[in-house]
């Protein structure tokens, strides 16, 4: 028996569609390059930061207007929680800045996504940013995503946001559960489906009008 092209939609199938929808967004802007690189650091996961910080650097060579680095705050209550200031980025991460520091701003504490949302949503406000990538864990992308643009949406903020999930193999160890980061995804979608309830994380028609928006207006 055909199963039919078009069928009623559920949670499920929602979230897939928005997950897809989402990693459809171009990384390249036209000619533009970003204005900002974000990472949403959390639960000891190295590569979140060491991605991030590799894509920005990569991107330092390509535009003379030298795109900003903002780091989120993690939570402190977390076992594997570390002070992401300056000095840890230099020794730890062997991070050098020269010139550019000024284009460096970390929160360093940050009880959850919501509220790395809204520290973003005031440093886009304050840096007069246009765009930006977001970087965080490819099982926590979709929500990172969605809980942004809800964030900004309260706010009538609007601008260009490109996705960017770490590199990482499904099995690769997440510190803080000493478990698969593959096994974190059924959390995530509980999270999104509550959260979308209590008003935190965007809907799948928030992201569809959103997503309408960025193709039209896309540079």
């Amino acid at each position: 028996m055909n199963i039919p092209r078009i069928i009623r939609s559920n949670p499920t199938s929602d979230l897939v569609g928005m997950a897809l929808a989402i990693m459809s967004v171009p990384f390249r802007l036209g000619n533009k390059t970003k204005n900002a690189v974000v990472i949403f650091p959390g639960m000891g996961e190295e590569n979140r930061i060491k991605n991030g910080l590799e894509l920005w650097v990569c991107l330092l060579g390509e535009d003379s207007a030298f795109p900003m680095l903002l780091i989120a705050g993690i939570n402190r209550n977390e076992k594997t929680f570390e002070k992401l200031d300056l000095e840890l980025l230099r020794n730890k991460y062997l991070l050098r800045l020269g010139p550019i520091k000024t284009n460096l701003h970390t929160e360093i504490n940050s009880s959850n996504t919501k509220e790395q949302a809204e520290w973003l949503r005031d440093k886009v406000k304050e840096l007069k940013i246009t765009s930006l990538v977001l970087c965080a864990s490819y099982y926590h992308i979709l929500r990172a995503y969605l809980t942004v643009l809800k964030t900004f949406n309260k706010d009538g903020l609007r601008i260009h946001i490109i996705p960017y999930p770490t590199k990482a193999p499904p099995e690769t160890i997440s510190p803080e559960v000493a478990k698969p980061q593959w096994e974190l995804m059924p959390g995530e979608v509980k999270r999104i489906l509550k959260y979308q309830k209590l008003g935190d994380v965007a809907t799948e028609k928030e992201l569809r009008e959103y997503l309408d928006w960025f193709w039209k207006t896309m540079p």
